[in-house]
């Protein structure tokens, strides 16, 4: 039985293929919600914890450090980040856990195209196991360190994910047993005219058995947009399209044009 937004298995330390779900965004502090959260351990009022706390304030200076010169966001008090690039966006959350103050580092990338009023890991990395604060002197330079990390990360996303071309690549090289799995490769390899991989994979969604609502709502919209996808270019138009909608629904900005949406990003670095 499918659950909405099950995770797959991580290959080691590397990035990992994971829907991995955060709290919604009026309630977001430590962003995974307790169905989803990869360290089961961590209740929802931990997550909740208020970010004025010593430790949570210490992560904040360090990600304003490291973090804001990249470009990235904070979400609103919370102790996720993210570095938005239009279509996707890497990812990053200084997780907290039940009964000790002190964060976990989960550095990770969403895709837009499927639409969506909270965030998302798509992709998934554990960069740091947890880091228990004991002072601010100790904590402080924890905080720094895993800020520096994710920054690294969050340049090193920007590398890998540096087109829709290079994404697609990726996407399709990832099994095909796996939900969104073949959701996320199907709209990559529509987005780069690969109609024969975009087949295969939306067959393989299809495929999957489940009752769940959820599931049936998303294959119904895979097949509706891959029946639509008559070009790259209205391909790239419907997908724009749902971009824009996850957008609005996460309270980001809306893009000026989607004429340069999928057009491979200039490289910024720190």
């Amino acid at each position: 039985m499918l659950s909405e937004g099950a995770a797959l298995p991580m290959r080691g330390n590397n990035w990992g293929n994971v829907e991995q779900t955060l709290m919604p965004i009026a309630s977001i502090h430590a962003p995974c919600s307790p169905m989803f959260n990869p360290d089961p351990s961590t209740s929802q009022a931990e997550s909740q914890m208020s970010v004025t706390s010593d430790h949570s304030r210490l992560l904040t200076l360090a990600a304003r450090a490291h973090l804001a010169p990249l470009g990235c966001k904070q979400n609103g008090r919370s102790r996720f980040w993210f570095d938005d690039h239009g279509w996707w966006a890497a990812t990053v959350e200084f997780q907290p856990s039940s009964g000790s103050k002190g964060s976990y580092l989960n550095v990770g990338a969403m895709w837009f195209w499927h639409p969506t009023d909270h965030w998302v890991f798509h992709e998934y990395e554990r960069v740091a196991p947890f880091h228990e604060f004991r002072d601010d002197a100790q904590f402080a330079e924890v905080a720094s360190e895993l800020a520096k990390r994710a920054a690294s990360r969050v340049i090193a996303a920007r590398e890998k994910f540096d087109s829709i071309e290079a994404v697609a690549r990726y996407l399709m090289q990832t099994p095909t047993d796996g939900f969104w799995l073949n959701y996320q490769a199907g709209i990559a390899a529509s987005l780069i005219g690969d109609t024969s991989t975009a087949a295969v994979r939306f067959q393989a969604l299809a495929a999957i058995p489940s009752d769940a609502a959820w599931v049936s709502e998303a294959k119904d919209r895979a097949r509706r947009l891959f029946d639509s996808f008559t070009s790259t270019t209205r391909t790239r138009e419907l997908v724009a399209a749902e971009v824009a909608r996850t957008r609005e629904k996460l309270g980001l900005p809306a893009l000026p044009s989607a004429t340069d949406l999928w057009a491979p990003a200039r490289r910024r670095t720190a």
